[in-house]
C-alpha cells in the first residue's frame, strides 16, 4: 500500500504528540521523583497506594495511642513504685510500735508519721497525666477520692480505660482505684486512719490489725504492678511490630511511587534525541509538501 505524503505527514505529527507526552511525563518524573503522577497511569498500582496510604494513617494513630498508653503506664508504674515504698515505710513503723518497747509519746509520734504517710499515699492516689486521673477507672476527669464523713469513698467507675494499639488489640491504661486504695479487705487509705487514731488511743490490738491490712495491701499493690510491668511490654512489642510494618509499607510505597532517577533521567535524554529526529523529519516533509504545491 503506497503511503501519501498527507498520511505520512499525519503520523509524524502523531510521533511528535507521543514524543512529547514522554518528555512531558519523564521530565515530571525527574522533577518530583515520582513515577505515578496520576491515577490513569496505573489503575492497579494506584489502587494499591490507597490502600497502603489507608493502612499507614492507623498505623499512626496506633502510634499516637501507643505513646499515649506508654505516658499512662509509665504513671501508673512510677506511682505504684512509690506506694510501694511508702507503704513499706508505714508497716516499718507500724513494726516498731508495736514492739512493746515504746511508750505513748512515741506512739504518738508514729501516729503523726502515718498521718503523713497516709497523705503521701493519697497524693498518688490522686496521680493524673494532662489532667486524666490514672485511677478512676475509665472516668479519667473525677478525682478518685473523696473525703465523706472521715471516711475516703472511691467516686471513680470499675471500668478501666482501655485504648486500641493495634488492629484487634487493646491495653489496659487505667486502674480502677478502688482495687487498690479502697477494696474491703484492705482498705488502705481508711485503714491508715484507723492505725493512727489506735496509736494514739494506745490501742495495740486494733494496730496489730490495721498492720495485717497493710501487709495485704503491699500484696494487692505487687500484684497489680505485675500486670503494668506486664503491660508496659506488650506496648513495647506491638510497638516494634507496628515499626516493621510500616517500614515494610514505606518501602512498598516508594517501590510504587519513587522513580528511578538515573533511569527517568536517561529516558528523558533519549526522549529529547527522538525529538529532534523527528522535527527534522517533519522539516523535510514538509519542504517536500511545499515544493509540491509550488
Amino acid at each position: 500500500m503506497r503511503i501519501s505524503d498527507g498520511m505520512a505527514f499525519r503520523l509524524i505529527m502523531s510521533n511528535l504528540g507521543k514524543i512529547n507526552r514522554d518528555i512531558f511525563t519523564r521530565t515530571r518524573e525527574v522533577a518530583s521523583g515520582k513515577k505515578l503522577q496520576q491515577p490513569g497511569q496505573d489503575p492497579a498500582s494506584s489502587a494499591r497506594v490507597v490502600r497502603i496510604r489507608s493502612e499507614l494513617s492507623r498505623i499512626n494513630q496506633y502510634e499516637r495511642n501507643l505513646q499515649r498508653s506508654q505516658v499512662l503506664l509509665g504513671a501508673a508504674d512510677e506511682a505504684f513504685n512509690s506506694l510501694r515504698n511508702t507503704l513499706d515505710t508505714a508497716i516499718e513503723r507500724t513494726a516498731f510500735a508495736l514492739g512493746g518497747i515504746v511508750n505513748q509519746d512515741q506512739l504518738d509520734t508514729i501516729a503523726s508519721e502515718i498521718d503523713q504517710i497516709q497523705q503521701s499515699v493519697l497524693r498518688l492516689a490522686d496521680t493524673s497525666v494532662d489532667g486524666r486521673n490514672i485511677f478512676s477507672g475509665s472516668q479519667t476527669r473525677t478525682q478518685p477520692f473523696q473525703l465523706a464523713a472521715g471516711t475516703y469513698v472511691y467516686q471513680g467507675d470499675s471500668r478501666p480505660l482501655q485504648v486500641e494499639i493495634a488492629k484487634g488489640k487493646t491495653i489496659q491504661v487505667s486502674v480502677s482505684g478502688d482495687t487498690v486504695f479502697t477494696e474491703p479487705s484492705t482498705d488502705l487509705l481508711n485503714s491508715l486512719t484507723q492505725l493512727a487514731d489506735a496509736l494514739r488511743a494506745g490501742d495495740l490490738a486494733t494496730a496489730q490489725s490495721m498492720m495485717s491490712r497493710l501487709t495485704e495491701a503491699g500484696r494487692v499493690i505487687d500484684i497489680a504492678r505485675v500486670k503494668i510491668s506486664e503491660s508496659i511490654k506488650q506496648v513495647e512489642a506491638v510497638g516494634q511490630e507496628l515499626d516493621t510494618s510500616m517500614l515494610t509499607l514505606i518501602q512498598e510505597l516508594s517501590s510504587l511511587e519513587d522513580a528511578d532517577l538515573a533511569e527517568s533521567i536517561t529516558a528523558l535524554t533519549g526522549a529529547e534525541t527522538r525529538l529532534q529526529a523527528a522535527l527534522q523529519v517533519s522539516a523535510r516533509q514538509r519542504a517536500s509538501l511545499f515544493d509540491l504545491i509550488g
